[in-house]
């Protein structure tokens, strides 16, 4: 009987220590703790998603200031600032030595064609002119009063060597960029490339085409002399293509060149 009544105290402490002991409130409290921070972390890496999800974005022509810082000076803003602007990809790569479907040569037959769409430009506009040949390159100036200047760069141009049209495609984006500044991103702006081969870099070649698209209003106008409709550029609902086999054809697609810029509304970018 004592036994047993030892043992009943014993059992009835027990349960009375364990009822008073603070040991599971300290361990609620030492994962209320834990919890909070695990929501405090949860809320700054959704802060930070934010954060990162908020990319400021100037509209073009401005922050890209620095890729031809010392060039655009304030005072040279230009007086015409809705200006349409063209700047042509004269591809000279070794094949347009080929004859065309008529049996002249490609480049000769390309040379007649933008000689002649110069002509027809509307006065005012600026013309440049962007082509390569065995590493060098040729560079004419967007400007409104060159246009023989132009013609005559054209008609110098000889074939030879690759395609580098994704340089050919920088240069024209400088080019275009800069007259932006100069314009404060008003105006019109067209990228006219006449080619007849595929880029020595696709892969390179739809970076910038998509590069160009994304980040400006210029218009990529691509005219695939002799090589049907298979080309990177060709890129429909983001480029505007046309195959052509022979002059009349290329005349054809210059002309449409400049209807299509006609319709092209900037405001639309902005």
């Amino acid at each position: 009987m004592f036994k047993l009544s030892i043992a009943l105290i014993f059992l009835v402490s027990l349960v009375a220590i364990s009822a008073c002991s603070p040991e599971p409130e300290q361990k609620q409290k030492q994962k209320q703790p834990a919890k909070q921070t695990a929501k405090q972390e949860q809320k700054k890496e959704d802060t930070q998603e934010i954060q990162n999800g908020q990319v400021t974005k100037t509209v073009w022509p401005f922050g890209f200031e620095k890729e031809i810082v010392g060039e655009v000076q304030p005072e040279t803003v230009a007086d015409k600032m809705i200006t349409r602007n063209f700047v042509i990809i004269f591809d000279d790569s070794g094949s347009m030595a080929d004859p065309d479907a008529d049996g002249n040569r490609k480049i000769d037959t390309a040379k007649k064609a933008v000689v002649e769409w110069s002509k027809s430009v509307p006065t005012g506009a600026n013309v440049g002119l962007v082509s390569f040949f065995n590493g060098v390159w040729s560079l004419q100036p967007l400007t409104p009063a060159s246009r023989e200047r132009l013609i005559s760069t054209v008609l110098a141009i000889s074939q030879g060597g690759r395609t580098p049209l994704s340089a050919a495609f920088q240069k024209s984006f400088r080019m275009l960029t800069k007259q932006g500044l100069q314009q404060l991103g008003y105006g019109e702006y067209t990228i006219v490339v006449i080619t007849d081969g595929a880029a020595s870099s696709r892969v390179q070649l739809n970076k910038w085409v998509h590069f160009v698209l994304a980040n400006s209003p210029i218009q990529i106008y691509t005219i695939g002399f002799g090589i049907g409709t298979d080309h990177t550029l060709n890129q429909p609902g983001l480029t505007q293509y046309k195959p052509a086999e022979n002059l009349a054809e290329l005349q054809k697609g210059l002309k449409e060149v400049l209807a299509e810029a006609d319709t092209f509304d900037d405001t639309e970018f902005k």
